[in-house]
């Protein structure tokens, strides 16, 4: 019971520092960063918010695992204005924490031959900097950031 207090706290500290919101147990977040077949850092070039979603579009300067393409894009849910957020295991971001020149690593599902991406249950941070090892573990629910 203690370890999984522990993981609850670490995976609302977690939504709370990349500014999302989701409700599944920790556990089913972990799993998504386990089992992606791509754990990427992006740099963001171009962030398009509108009508609850955000648009990000960017070049893989890291790659953990399968190969990525260069040049990627993917959207997130946002809280734009006038949009409520629905429940469920899929975050919703604020759009002010994502800019263009932003380091994001984050965990996804695979790429389409033109870029896209689908996120592994929305499990992405921003982080400070790219580097050659990831920021965020895969075997605990937390990212090493300063």
């Amino acid at each position: 019971m203690r370890n999984r207090l522990g993981v609850a706290v670490l995976a609302a500290g977690l939504l709370a520092a990349t500014g999302a919101q989701a409700s599944l147990a920790p556990e089913w977040y972990l799993k998504a960063r386990q089992e992606a077949p791509l754990h990427l850092q992006i740099r963001l070039t171009e962030v398009e918010a509108a009508d609850g979603a955000c648009t990000l579009s960017g070049e893989t300067v890291g790659s953990f695992r399968e190969a990525a393409p260069g040049r990627v894009e993917f959207t997130v849910q946002c809280l734009t204005p006038g949009v409520t957020p629905r429940p469920g295991g899929r975050a919703w971001f604020n759009p002010d924490r994502f800019a263009a020149g932003m380091v994001i690593e984050g965990f996804f599902e695979g790429a389409d031959p033109d870029g896209t991406l689908e996120t592994a249950l929305d499990q992405l941070s921003v982080v400070p900097a790219a580097r050659e090892r990831p920021w965020c573990s895969t075997t605990e629910f937390r990212c090493d950031l300063p």
